[in-house]
């Protein structure tokens, strides 16, 4: 018997929830329980400044980091996923819990921390992706050709879509893979010129 499921229900598969029509939510709930479990271990547990920045860049930054380049979440979920750790992590580091965000994510040659944003991380496993697999006959890259020419379709324009503004465009556009890529790259100012 072929169990029925919505399109929308995520199923785990490679340690990554995933739905048919692309929704995060199933991803994202479990994102949020694994954040809720660990936050509750580092409440109580007694360690040194260093175990604290050892237990949040090995332990859960790698639960969370994992699936990143299949997701496609929006900067604010990255962020309300994150705002538990920190407030637990950074006191457990010796540092304030509201330490400005310029330091939080400054490079250390700077005098910053050195965290990594979840955004951001997101962006680059994607460009990444996209870069490897663009244009090749593998399975991800026909569906990323296939998604590509969708969103250039419902754009209509001749110019790739990536060079043109996110803001004036993405309105016309099927929430997609690539329309999250573009909003990355439009968001960090970066260029993409080869065809995918």
């Amino acid at each position: 018997q072929i169990d029925r499921y919505e399109v929308s229900k995520g199923q785990m598969g490679l340690g990554v929830y995933l739905a048919p029509d692309g929704s995060n939510a199933d991803q994202l709930e479990y994102m949020h329980s694994k954040v809720s479990g660990w936050t509750t271990k580092m409440k109580t547990a007694c360690v040194s400044r260093f175990a604290a920045i050892l237990a949040l860049t090995t332990t859960i930054w790698a639960t969370l980091s994992y699936p990143l380049a299949a997701l496609t979440l929006t900067k604010r979920e990255c962020e309300r996923l994150m705002i538990p750790v920190f407030a637990c992590a950074l006191p457990k580091m010796g540092i304030n819990r509201h330490i400005a965000l310029a330091y939080r994510y400054g490079p250390k040659c700077f005098h910053g921390l050195g965290l990594k944003h979840l955004y951001t991380d997101q962006g680059i496993e994607q460009l990444k992706m996209l870069l490897y697999h663009g244009g090749s006959d593998s399975y991800c890259g026909i569906l990323l050709q296939c998604c590509y020419e969708l969103i250039q379709l419902e754009v209509g324009t001749s110019v790739s879509f990536l060079q043109l503004k996110y803001a004036d465009f993405a309105f016309l556009c099927t929430d997609s893979y690539l329309k999250s890529v573009w909003k990355f790259i439009d968001d960090k100012n970066i260029q993409i010129f080869a065809p995918i």
